[in-house]
């Protein structure tokens, strides 16, 4: 008994030593500048959806130093999203990264208003570590790749053969040739693939030289998975168009998950498990924005799929459903409660009762201006089954309520702070932006059309189908 006891002890001292080695730590000092500041430490796990993974939260301290430790079990890439900056960093389990911040810069209203905003992307490179570490091979790697793409895509813009990429590609394969890291190897090869696939005509030569590299697949790879979305970019509509049109109609007519899968093994010649339910899913969601089904067939479909994958899968697959389930017709809106311009807190299930009309603004949006006094005018007009309620996107509540008051509206004015969650929760990427709510809080239209775009049209076709009243004769909302 003693001696299962002391083995016991001793596993467990082992156990707890491998979890502790497991513990990335990033730390550094110098940052006064961003004090108090607290970001996320993120990474993606998904590259379908893009869904971020929280690690942990990096929090800047009076003095400028920062310290976070967060468990690591493989090779990952983690960013920071510190102001308008992107910074993306190579960790590997039990790794230690002295870092620094760069400078401060935040987003302005004018970048949280912009929907083509993009951070500015930058390496985050240890400074505590050798030139031979991760981060500076994939650093000198993508400064020597760079401009072999931007030259190749621009041949094949004018439909022109690079014919030095073959000696560009071998200089390349010869320069890292000593680098055995297995994670460095993947994201070559995926580079490789990318820039000799962009040139092949025929998607079956694709899948040839695709096919030879990507058995094994590797979500956490980002050079690996961009060559996979590459490859396989609306790959519904390509199996319709190479004999395959019939056989996919009827997959997703039965929801059939199990004809699906064989139907990809039969297009890619492969038995690999990973890579067909990948592929799947992937075709699936490409699918969903395409509108190239029914939105009720393909949702089936998902269902099925996603509740069959392979279990490394599985996150992906949730994801997946999660987002296109989030705002479909006939599923609960996201729920949150945010303040209104007087400081009380508003619940959106407390509006229930009415159809909602919910729209994210911004009084510094020309159109959001534009349309404000049509709410109104929508609101003096099926007040009786509608509720207006706008989600402002303003940093200072002060000036919002002096504008409602000034303007004399009459409906929730909910502030949301520029770094606004709820915005993010309904994908809002532009303002103004719509969705109708049913007195269930069920979304109906989702994106709905504006008031400019004849939304009291499609209002009163669904109070006529729903028999709340009769279709009017009136137009829609006059606008300029």
């Amino acid at each position: 008994m003693i001696r299962r006891l002391v083995w016991l002890g001793m596993w467990l001292l082992v156990a707890r030593g491998l979890f502790a080695g497991g513990e990335v730590t990033l730390s550094g000092e110098g940052a006064q500048a961003w004090a108090g500041s607290r970001f996320p430490v993120i990474t993606y796990g998904d590259y379908i959806t893009r869904t971020p993974d929280t690690l942990a939260y990096l929090e800047v301290r009076e003095d400028g130093t920062f310290r976070v430790t967060f468990p690591v079990e493989e090779t990952l890439e983690v960013h920071l999203f510190p102001g308008i900056y992107d910074l993306y960093l190579f960790v590997r389990p039990a790794g230690r990264y002295r870092l620094s911040l760069p400078p401060r810069k935040d987003k302005t209203l004018h970048d949280l208003l912009n929907p083509y905003f993009r951070p500015e992307v930058h390496p985050w490179l240890p400074q505590n570590v050798p030139a031979g570490d991760l981060n500076y091979l994939i650093l000198r790697l993508e400064d020597m790749y760079n401009p072999l793409f931007y030259r190749h895509a621009s041949l094949m813009a004018v439909h022109r053969k690079d014919t030095l990429l073959p000696v560009q590609l071998q200089a390349l394969r010869d320069t890292f040739a000593g680098v055995e890291d297995p994670f460095f190897r993947d994201w070559l090869e995926a580079r490789i693939a990318l820039l000799e696939t962009m040139g092949m005509p025929r998607r079956e030569e694709v899948l040839d030289r695709y096919r030879t590299f990507a058995l094994r697949v590797r979500l956490r790879n980002r050079a690996y998975m961009e060559l996979f979305n590459q490859v396989f970019e609306n790959y519904f509509n390509y199996l319709t168009r190479h004999r395959h049109a019939a056989r996919l109609d009827t997959v997703v007519a039965h929801g059939d998950a199990d004809s699906l899968r064989l139907l990809i093994r039969d297009d890619l010649r492969i038995a690999g498990d990973g890579l067909v339910d990948l592929v799947g899913l992937k075709g699936i969601y490409d699918a969903w924005y395409n509108r190239t089904y029914e939105e009720e067939e393909l949702w089936r479909l998902l269902q099925h799929f996603a509740a069959t994958v392979i279990p490394s899968l599985r996150p992906v697959a949730r994801n997946v459903v999660r987002r296109l389930g989030l705002l479909r017709r006939g599923s609960p809106a996201p729920l949150f409660t945010l303040p209104d311009i007087a400081g009380k807190p508003v619940a959106l299930q407390d509006l229930r009762g009415k159809y909602v009309l919910l729209n994210f603004s911004s009084r510094l949006s020309y159109s959001s201006l534009r349309q404000f006094p049509l709410l109104g005018e929508l609101l003096d007009k099926y007040g009786d089954v509608l509720q207006v309620v706008t989600v402002a996107v303003d940093n200072d509540p002060a000036q919002l309520r002096a504008f409602v008051e000034e303007k004399g509206y009459r409906w929730p004015f909910l502030v949301c702070g520029m770094e606004c969650n709820v915005a993010r929760t309904y994908r809002v990427k532009g303002y103004p932006v719509y969705y109708l709510l049913d007195p269930q809080g069920r979304v109906v239209l989702a994106p709905a059309p504006a008031p400019t775009e004849n939304f009291e049209a499609e209002f009163r076709k669904i109070l006529k189908e729903k028999g709340l009243r009769k279709a009017e004769a009136s137009p829609p909302a006059a606008h300029q």
